[in-house]
């Protein structure tokens, strides 16, 4: 599915860039006017046209690298939008699942014996936890077959292994 949507988008750039390669009609400009104007707007197109298609690429790339930085919901079209919250809500439980971890971190390596307790780091944590759980649940019931093999892994067992590691240590 990926590489159909790939190849329809790279067919949809070449027949853009095909079209605005064809000269003007006509023109009241002088020749060098036109020429230098048109080489400007040309490769102003091109440039925002390779800008589009690196963002696609990233959207549509097999890797990880897809969950390092979201880009505007506003921007995806409507045929992407579905992989796109997939995406968006793995985003959010990397990064709630990092902030977490810091949390877990900086009670841990108190000197403050009240605060390196696991009871009370059950208590400070529990609410993170049930946020958590609550977007686990939602991806898992999201349709992932958008997502490739090793993005599914960074999700499942990747994620999913670390908030049960903390859940294991917190909560049983």
């Amino acid at each position: 599915m990926k590489k159909i949507i790939a190849i329809s988008l790279l067919a949809l750039f070449s027949a853009m860039l095909t079209a605005q390669a064809q000269p003007a009609a006509t023109s009241t400009m002088p020749a060098e006017a036109t020429e230098e104007t048109t080489s400007s707007s040309y490769n102003e197109e091109i440039d925002s046209l390779y800008d589009a298609l690196t963002y696609y690429e990233t959207l549509l790339t097999e890797d990880t690298t897809v969950f390092e930085e979201l880009i505007d919901l506003d921007e995806v079209p409507l045929c992407l939008r579905g992989h796109y919250r997939s995406i968006e809500k793995i985003v959010q439980v990397k990064e709630n699942l990092e902030t977490l971890e810091d949390t877990i971190a900086k009670l841990t390596s108190s000197a403050d014996e009240e605060k390196n307790n696991t009871e009370y780091i059950h208590d400070i944590i529990l609410d993170k936890m049930l946020e958590l759980n609550d977007l686990i649940t939602e991806i898992k019931k999201r349709d992932l077959s958008t997502l490739s093999k090793v993005q599914l892994e960074y999700f499942k067992p990747g994620l999913t292994d670390r908030f049960n590691q903390i859940l294991a240590t917190y909560f049983e």
